[in-house]
């Protein structure tokens, strides 16, 4: 991880999790942030929910009850959401 910090250098980080207190569409995206998810059958790595609490943000889902979404899937919304918003900027 600290080799990618390292290598990658993004501007900022957005964590995305179950865990998330903010919904994804409250980020605001600009370029050089980087998406960053965990595995998909326990998540982002323990330390980083209380590294990185400001920073955890999840796709809203309809009602508690909704089926949860692969990790393919949540990346794909992700990515997405980010492109968005920087196409529609011209970013």
């Amino acid at each position: 991880w600290e080799e990618y910090l390292q290598a990658a250098a993004p501007k900022r980080l957005f964590f995305l999790s179950t865990r998330g207190t903010r919904s994804l569409y409250a980020c605001r995206f600009a370029p050089g942030d980087a998406l960053v998810f965990g595995n998909e059958s326990s998540g982002l790595p323990k330390p980083f929910y209380e590294k990185y609490a400001a920073d955890l943000f999840r796709i809203p889902m309809p009602g508690p009850f909704a089926r949860s979404i692969n990790l393919a899937n949540a990346a794909s919304i992700a990515a997405y959401e980010c492109y968005r918003q920087l196409a529609a900027y011209g970013g």
